[in-house]
């Protein structure tokens, strides 16, 4: 059986609170990033009608000052996110790091979509520690510091991945947990920090999802 380690870090065990902190915030942007794509497709049309829709006991001039346009367009666009992935998971946005200890470095594999993994600099202390043996070495790395790598990988996880593993989960959605799931609500106030009000686009949204499902 190959091994697949495409993307895999390492560096000094004292520096785990850099890493998540570095971790985190190139999370929480690629994950605004990828939510203001999906907000430009909202329609004025899916605006007006979610002020329509909502406007039973307020008008909608009284509402839209409780609900910025801004906050609509980031409703309807975690809806959009929802029904693409089937109302199960929010895979475009999910992103964790699983971490194992060995000193004096920590070894992590990070979680997160394909398409963002390209666009992610780790800091120079952080070294890239990816493993495979279904294809050829990378160029400039030596075969004697290739074998080292899958001998590490090999103690620390393929023998038995949850033995020591340690998660960190910045980012998951989850329709099961009652609308809300980790680091959303902090996600929804880093996009609609400059609106007023409590967060509440992505719970209104995933209670619609939940509704929907039950009716379907």
């Amino acid at each position: 059986m190959s091994t697949k380690i495409y993307t895999a870090y390492r560096f000094p065990v004292g520096r785990i609170n850099d890493f998540i902190e570095w971790f985190r915030e190139t999370c929480f942007t690629q994950a605004i990033e990828r939510m203001e794509g999906c907000m430009e497709t909202v329609t004025q049309k899916g605006i007006d009608e979610f002020y329509q829709r909502h406007s039973t006991m307020l008008s909608v001039p009284e509402l839209k000052k409780r609900i910025s346009e801004r906050q609509v367009r980031a409703y309807l666009a975690f809806k959009l996110l929802l029904t693409k992935v089937g109302g199960d998971r929010l895979l475009d946005l999910d992103c964790w790091f699983n971490l194992w200890l060995d000193e004096p470095y920590a070894y992590v594999q990070p979680c997160y979509p394909v398409s963002r993994a390209e666009k992610v600099k780790p800091p120079n202390w952080v070294d890239d520690y990816c493993y495979f043996d279904n294809t050829d070495i990378p160029e400039g790395i030596p075969v004697d510091e290739w074998e080292k790598r899958g001998a590490v990988w090999e103690k620390l996880c393929l023998e038995d991945h949850n033995r020591s593993r340690l998660s960190h989960v910045v980012i998951e959605a989850d329709l099961k947990n009652f609308g809300m799931g980790t680091g959303l609500d902090e996600l929804e106030k880093r996009l609609l920090k400059d609106e007023k009000g409590e967060a509440c686009a992505f719970i209104m949204a995933t209670l619609d999802m939940q509704e929907d499902q039950k009716k379907g």
